[in-house]
């Protein structure tokens, strides 16, 4: 069976929160036409090294020792992003007879980080449009961490569509 490439790719970012759930519901009612097809983008943690140091239990406590990443750690975290991608996106997708991709990535997880690899995957699809949710946070947190959704609007080359 041979199969045709989607005459849109609609990239929807997602994370196990209910506005990424309703950004999906927008994209189905509103955007979604016959021939595309949602990419459902979700990342997760490079698995890091730990730092131990000083006082827990090594011999001098200016010493420092790394730990390196747990492989159970990072297989768990996927596992967890497939089960709520499955349970709240690809069930509805699926429902709708909508053609699908679910892709989780590994990658720095600071807001930056995932917004821009958000970015640049949404320019590697040729996406007509991002579609994805803004988390309130709130005012001083966003000032410090940032947002990932600003991020987009500011950075990414195709429209970025910000659910509130």
């Amino acid at each position: 069976m041979t199969t045709s490439k989607p005459s849109r790719t609609i990239l929807v970012p997602v994370d196990d929160t209910n506005g990424s759930e309703q950004a999906l519901d927008w994209v189905i009612s509103n955007l979604y036409r016959q021939g595309d097809e949602v990419h459902l983008f979700h990342v997760v943690p490079n698995p890091q090294a730990k730092l131990l140091g000083g006082g827990l239990g090594l011999a001098d406590a200016g010493e420092f020792m790394v730990q390196a990443p747990d492989p159970k750690d990072d297989r768990k975290q996927v596992s967890t992003a497939e089960g709520f991608i499955e349970q709240r996106f690809v069930s509805k997708v699926e429902a709708s007879k909508i053609p699908h991709q679910v892709e989780i990535t590994h990658f720095n997880t600071d807001k930056d980080s995932i917004a821009a690899i958000i970015c640049k995957r949404a320019q590697d699809l040729e996406t007509p449009a991002v579609v994805m949710a803004k988390h309130n946070q709130g005012s001083i947190k966003e000032f410090f961490l940032g947002s990932v959704s600003k991020y987009c609007t500011h950075h990414c080359k195709q429209p970025v569509i910000v659910l509130h």
